[in-house]
């Protein structure tokens, strides 16, 4: 029985959306076989008591459209940004306010 997440069970699904556009030439052979195998292979790294662990090899496709790839490229940035935020708001005394604007469409 094989192990899969959400993410990788979701990652299926693009690379049969992919296919109908490899057969168009819009992407190649080789991009649909590295979202197929995307994340098959992980190599981890943790301390002695197995406590804290984090990746250090793996296979991954790169490609931002995938779910897996997506969601540790969003894990990364928002780390990038928590350190940032907390450096400035330690050393220049700064404080952030989370601002969504919007547009109305144009007809």
């Amino acid at each position: 029985m094989v192990k899969s997440t959400k993410k990788k069970r979701r990652n299926g699904v693009l690379a049969y959306f992919m296919e109908k556009l490899v057969s168009e030439d819009v992407v190649s052979e080789n991009t649909l076989k590295l979202i197929r195998e995307c994340n098959t292979f992980m190599m981890m790294v943790a301390d002695e008591n197995l406590e804290k662990k984090k990746q250090h090899k793996g296979n991954t496709c790169k490609n931002r459209f995938c779910p897996i790839c997506a969601w540790k490229k969003s894990r990364k940035d928002a780390l990038a940004l928590s350190v940032m935020m907390a450096y400035l708001k330690q050393e220049e005394k700064k404080e952030f306010i989370f601002v969504t604007l919007t547009a109305p469409n144009v007809p």
